[in-house]
């Protein structure tokens, strides 16, 4: 017998595995079959659920400094020369390694 740690605000215990879960091709699993029963209940998790999951997991965007960024470009004030001077001095540098 195992014992499952708190969920909520509840304990659970005396959970027993009754089958083996197998594992599927596509990340999907399928529900352990109990003696006499039919196998017909199996979860799948689709290649856009793993792509939401990714997305979520990204930080957060700073839409103020976008919106900023992109009103200095459309402006033609967002180029400097020291600017251009740094873009430069940093290029020079990971060209020379």
């Amino acid at each position: 017998m195992s014992d499952v740690s708190v969920i909520g605000n509840a304990m659970v215990e005396g959970v027993q595995r009754t089958a083996p879960v197998e594992v599927l091709a596509k990340g999907g699993v399928e529900a352990p079959v109990a003696a006499g029963a039919c196998r017909a209940d199996r979860v799948e998790i689709s290649e856009q659920a793993h792509l939401l999951e990714q997305l979520h997991a990204l930080p957060e965007v700073r839409q103020d400094r976008i919106d900023a960024v992109t009103a200095a470009i459309a402006e033609g004030s967002y180029i400097t020369d020291e600017k251009l001077a740094i873009a430069v001095e940093r290029l020079i540098d990971e060209i020379a390694g």
